[in-house]
């Protein structure tokens, strides 16, 4: 179900990054820009979890 919610989410992402930029990106990295920054966003999120509860790790 994340896996779904993360490549739904990049579809909005991508094609907003790609048309910023114009021609100076391709499609392909468009899309590994936006799960780059879904995977720093969701591991920053999981670092600050276990930062703040580290007794239920």
């Amino acid at each position: 179900m994340r896996l779904l919610f993360v490549m739904v989410f990049n579809l909005l992402i991508a094609p907003a990054l790609y048309a910023s930029n114009g021609d100076s990106l391709t499609r392909q990295s468009a899309w590994t820009l936006g799960l780059l920054g879904l995977l720093t966003l969701g591991l920053s999120i999981y670092l600050f979890t276990v930062i703040i509860q580290h007794e239920r790790f």
